[in-house]
């Protein structure tokens, strides 16, 4: 978790208005510089060597006090946004989102990863399942001779992994952004193109809609529970069979929820 108090709370590198460490270290590397044997060995070697040593270790300073004030300016906009945070900013709510892709390594198992909200007690996620892509529909074994042999997934074994893959997926993303924020319920989307046979479009439809508070998620022991399973825990709309899968339902609205 981002520990946004400790942040908040951090020291400034240097006190404003004062010199840095980086850059009084690079005027007393100047100041205090005498040239040593090798030095002297080598303006033999090389004409005004120790001249330019200096001049190089003056040309440190202003550097260097460049990279305190840069120092000072993260610091600044660290603790600025950590501030924002803990008072409830949803527009730096977005910001870190945004700049610290909370989701990104995600991006292999869904995608378009949309995030909204009106207040900042929670957070709204959709994003597209692609279980289409995700879900295997055969499985290798071996044979008693030692072959590989390759059968198609029975269909109630192929929604089963349809359905256990998009819980753990909403799972996922509700720790990782009670991890980011200091929200208390996560509202989480998952929407899949399915076919309509009655018009024979495909068409994007949300297939499950998990409200997921904080402390009861946090109570779960996530090592041993069945994701499907799991969704009993949270007020949820899934309407899933065996033989037939996911089929569309409406998205669970937080004013709805309270």
């Amino acid at each position: 978790p981002v520990d946004w108090e400790t942040i908040s709370a951090t020291e400034p590198p240097f006190k404003k208005g004062e010199k840095g460490p980086k850059e009084l270290k690079a005027i007393a590397a100047f100041e205090t510089y005498q040239p040593n044997f090798l030095d002297r060995l080598l303006n033999r070697l090389f004409k005004s060597f120790i001249e330019k040593k200096k001049k190089r270790l003056q040309e440190a300073i202003p550097l260097s006090a460049k990279e305190d004030q840069l120092a000072y300016q993260n610091w600044e906009s660290a603790t600025g946004q950590a501030k924002s945070i803990l008072e409830g900013d949803i527009d730096t709510y977005f910001q870190v989102i945004q700049a610290m892709d909370p989701l990104g390594d995600l991006s292999e198992f869904g995608s378009g990863f949309e995030f909204s909200t009106d207040h900042p007690s929670y957070m709204e996620v959709s994003f597209d399942v692609h279980s289409e892509k995700m879900v295997p529909k055969s499985e290798k074994k071996l044979t008693k001779t030692g072959k590989l042999s390759e059968k198609a997934l029975t269909k109630t074994r192929y929604y089963e992994l349809q359905q256990d893959y998009t819980c753990s997926c909403i799972i996922r993303i509700a720790r990782d952004l009670f991890a980011l924020l200091p929200v208390h319920t996560v509202f989480v989307h998952a929407f899949e193109d399915i076919l309509n046979t009655e018009t024979g479009h495909v068409t994007r439809e949300c297939i499950l809609s998990v409200k997921i508070e904080k402390e009861k998620l946090l109570q779960l022991n996530l090592d041993l529970i069945d994701c499907s399973d799991s969704m009993n825990n949270f007020p949820h709309q899934m309407k899933f069979r065996k033989t037939k899968g996911f089929a569309p339902v409406k998205p669970l609205i937080p004013d709805e929820t309270k």
